[in-house]
């Protein structure tokens, strides 16, 4: 079971950045619409590589409680795919 309170501020700024980007004006450069876009486009990937760096947390085991040895990421589980990737 994935902790998806580790996600909840990820997935604000990138719903944030698609509403200001349906909404920014194609024509004007600098408008306030693409300004916004802007800023929450890198306040996602700030908070992104902030998730990928601190690793996020899932009960391999089912067990509904996320233990010691679940904390961190994916890449500590063991028999993960995910270890063999290298960040």
């Amino acid at each position: 079971m994935l902790d998806t309170s580790q996600l909840k501020d990820l997935a604000c700024y990138k719903c944030l950045y698609l509403v200001y980007r349906y909404l920014a004006n194609d024509f004007i450069e600098d408008d306030g619409f693409t300004s916004n876009m802007k800023h929450f486009a890198n306040e996602y990937n700030k908070e992104l590589h902030r998730v990928v760096e601190s690793g996020i947390n899932y009960d391999w085991d089912g067990s509904g409680v996320v233990e010691e040895d679940e904390r961190g990421g994916a890449a500590h589980a063991p028999g993960s795919l995910v270890a063999a990737v290298e960040w």
